[in-house]
């Protein structure tokens, strides 16, 4: 049975949710209570945190980070792992746009 939004609004609190496409894709859902960032099925933000807690006047309760679905408990580590992943995708489409360039000469 599919659910209507009134269910997802009213017993789930989801407020609102982006999802492009869960295969890979980066989706996010905002809750009456938090914010979660996923890539695909996993908990993942390469840019923050990936569960922001807020309180109800709008201020920042708490965050947890996460990479692939691994939780980070120490903010600094998860830092230094986010980096490298994005220093790693910025060489990958280097590597990526010499090739195309290659291919179409």
């Amino acid at each position: 049975m599919i659910k209507g939004d009134a269910y997802y609004i009213n017993e789930i609190k989801v407020n609102e949710w982006l999802v492009e496409n869960l295969e890979g894709k980066r989706s996010i859902i905002r809750f009456a209570n938090r914010t979660e960032y996923y890539l695909g099925e996993e908990l993942h933000n390469e840019d923050g945190a990936a569960i922001v807690w807020g309180n109800k006047n709008g201020s920042l309760k708490s965050s947890e980070y996460y990479l692939f679905g691994e939780k980070y408990n120490d903010k600094l580590e998860w830092k230094k792992v986010a980096t490298k992943l994005s220093r790693t995708a910025k060489i990958n489409n280097i590597f990526s746009e010499d090739e195309q360039n290659e291919n179409e000469e």
